[in-house]
């Protein structure tokens, strides 16, 4: 029995493995969603009691996948291969894109075995203690736990990550009520020790006001409310992913400290170079809506890398700088891009 989840590819991959298996394995083949999640039926499926697949065949684009979100990749794998350890199944993971360029056999992404990997994961687990912080306390009261958190070396807490550990990441503030969701901001912006705060995939996300935040998670953060994001004056890295915007959030040009900002897989259309700060050194707009993009590199002299890829780019202009910087126009149709460029020996592009 074959069950597959996805598109032309996770065809491809079935109609490919009934023809070398002669119909002889099981097989549960899905695809990743854009949001680098697990589809909700293939979740269901893999949770059953009577787990009736030998084997795991999942589709997803490793190329191109932002650093950060290569941490979500690896999340999904190790998970997989700790379910597929104990349901005695066989995994196995094909780039889409390679897919596609170089066909089926030569697709098969490579990495430890399954039980090898299931043994590192047991191997590594720590138990971290609970802070004795008071409102870390009250925290954990309303949600019942949080799983991910760190803690500095006075025990103050230091990092908080509201999603919950499950192969289809939810944020544990989705099942909350607006009543508890206030008093949890409360919270949150009188601890003041914080300095990294994930709230990805939070739905209706109402950003608590948090001075001393420096890394700030909101991937996937639909219809959320940024008013406070400019108080964040110490940030140094956010990533607003998958969020759904049509335009970068106002004031982002407050932000005189972030070095980082990543804005894929949203529907951005258009773009001002002083929309944005000039301390940045890495910004990725990774699939989005912008055709015609002018950036002032005299603005962003800080700036060495640039990711533009997937976006419907017709024409690109990069007046000024002085500094090398790498440019990535990945999945754009550069045989219709017209690039109107200034000191061209200092930039590196590349469409691959």
């Amino acid at each position: 029995m074959i069950r597959v989840i996805g598109g032309q590819n996770c065809q491809r991959l079935s109609a490919y493995w009934q023809h070398q298996r002669q119909r002889q394995d099981s097989a549960l083949i899905f695809s990743i969603n854009s949001d680098d999640r697990i589809p909700l039926e293939a979740e269901r499926l893999l949770g059953e009691r009577t787990y009736r697949f030998s084997n795991i065949l999942v589709v997803g684009d490793l190329a191109g996948l932002e650093l950060e979100h290569w941490r979500v990749r690896d999340f999904l794998i190790e998970l997989l291969a700790n379910h597929a350890f104990w349901k005695h199944a066989t995994l196995f993971w094909f780039d889409g894109d390679l897919m596609t360029s170089k066909g089926i056999e030569n697709s098969l992404i490579k990495f430890e075995g399954v039980i090898e990997l299931h043994k590192k994961i047991t191997d590594t687990k720590q138990s971290i203690p609970l802070p004795s912080c008071q409102l870390f306390s009250e925290l954990c009261e309303i949600l019942s736990c949080i799983p991910g958190h760190t803690l500095n070396g006075k025990n103050e807490v230091e990092s908080i990550c509201f999603n919950s550990p499950r192969i289809y990441p939810r944020s544990l503030l989705n099942s909350v009520n607006v009543q508890k969701r206030k008093k949890i901001n409360n919270i949150l912006q009188q601890m003041n020790g914080l300095k990294k705060l994930d709230f990805s995939f939070t739905e209706n996300l109402t950003l608590p006001l948090v001075n001393g935040a420096r890394y700030l998670n909101l991937r996937g953060c639909e219809n959320a409310c940024l008013k406070n994001l400019t108080a964040c004056r110490d940030l140094f890295f956010l990533n607003i992913t998958a969020c759904k915007l049509s335009h970068l959030p106002q004031g982002l040009e407050e932000l005189s400290k972030l070095e980082v900002l990543i804005a894929a897989k949203n529907r951005i259309g258009s773009l001002d170079s002083f929309e944005l700060p000039a301390s940045l050194i890495r910004l990725s707009l990774y699939r989005n809506n912008l055709k015609d993009l002018k950036l002032n590199f005299d603005h962003f002299d800080k700036l060495i890398s640039l990711n533009l890829g997937a976006n419907p780019l017709k024409r690109l202009r990069t007046p000024g700088g002085q500094s090398t910087i790498d440019i990535s126009l990945r999945k754009v149709n550069y045989l219709a891009l017209v690039l109107e460029t200034e000191n061209h020996e200092f930039l590196r592009f590349s469409f691959t």
